[in-house]
């Protein structure tokens, strides 16, 4: 980036001595002829369509030219209007805009040059070729200046016009517009280079610089949270320590006599069935006797006689027997 010590003495705005030369009549000249130009194309109470007919000898009348120019200005309001279209008022309100510039404020500025007036041109040229992409741009104002269907004048119609200009038919219709577009920022550039590049770019680094040395803020995070009230102030306080109490006093007591053992209960030893069982010795079983039997009674209550119980208590020991 380019630095205020790395620009030479030249670029600075107070190094152009330019009260220190004389005042000549040739910077007038440059102004001067822009208001004529103004004057001439002034739309209203100046220029009028009906001047180029009597230019051309269409109409006899003394109430013609009515240009406050006279013919002069209707001959120059006529070569504009026809050679550039509607671009000759950006280009009057341009020219204005440098000659005031020069003229009433000539602080930084530097020397005209032939860069200078081609860039001029540079700028007439692309505006009336931008115009003249579009024939029907801005109709009822090209009726009214009697150029309609050619808004950017011969050379807007002889470039970029539809079907016959020369730019039009190498690219289309954007193509051209990007290519007038550029020829406008070239000359706004070189027009921008002589006249205020001297006295804007050290007020642009002065800027910048301000910007540079500007002291940043701590973040957020790194900032001391503010306390959002006093702590209190701590004070000692001396403690003191309590009073011991008094040892109580030791009773001798008898010690207790160790509780004797309960003896533990005797568990019966448990045989098991089967040596049991062999233990003892095997006993026959045998029915009791028929004495406890009541006779009488047997006889009344069942049908059985003697001879059948007795049968039937020789089967039964028979039977017990088997189990020996």
């Amino acid at each position: 980036m380019t630095t205020a010590q790395s620009l030479p003495e030249s670029a600075s705005p107070s190094s152009t001595s330019t009260a220190a030369t004389p005042f000549r009549f040739r910077r007038l000249i440059f102004p001067l002829f822009s208001l004529v130009l103004l004057l001439a194309l002034w739309p209203v109470h100046s220029y009028h369509p009906a001047d180029i007919d009597y230019l051309l000898g269409g109409i006899v009348s003394n109430a013609y030219p009515r240009n406050q120019l006279g013919v002069v200005g209707a001959w120059l309001a006529w070569f504009m209007l026809f050679t550039f279209g509607l671009a000759s008022y950006p280009i009057v309100l341009l020219a204005i805009i440098c000659s005031c510039r020069r003229l009433f404020w000539p602080r930084g500025v530097r020397p005209i040059s032939w860069e200078y007036l081609c860039a001029f041109l540079l700028f007439a040229f692309g505006t009336s070729m931008l115009l003249g992409i579009w024939q029907n741009a801005f109709s009822t104002i090209t009726e009214a200046l009697n150029i309609a269907t050619i808004p950017g004048g011969v050379i807007g119609q002889r470039f970029c016009a539809p079907g016959q200009g020369w730019l039009r038919l190498l690219l289309n219709p954007t193509g051209s517009a990007i290519a007038a577009t550029a020829m406008i920022v070239v000359a706004l550039a070189v027009i921008w280079f002589f006249d205020w590049q001297l006295l804007c770019v050290p007020f642009l680094l002065k800027t910048i610089r301000s910007f540079k040395n500007r002291p940043k803020a701590p973040p957020a995070s790194d900032a001391e949270p503010t306390p959002t009230h006093s702590d209190p102030v701590t004070v000692p306080i001396s403690r003191q320590e309590p009073p011991r109490p008094a040892p109580a006093p030791t009773w001798s007591t008898p010690p207790r006599p160790a509780p004797a053992p309960t003896p533990a209960p005797a568990v019966a030893a448990r045989t098991a069935p089967g040596a049991a069982n062999a233990q003892a010795p095997a006993l026959t079983y045998k029915l009791p006797t028929l004495d406890l039997l009541d006779p009488d009674n047997d006889s009344k209550h069942s049908g059985a006689n003697a001879r059948e119980i007795e049968r039937n208590k020789a089967i039964l020991q028979s039977t017990l027997d088997n189990f020996k």
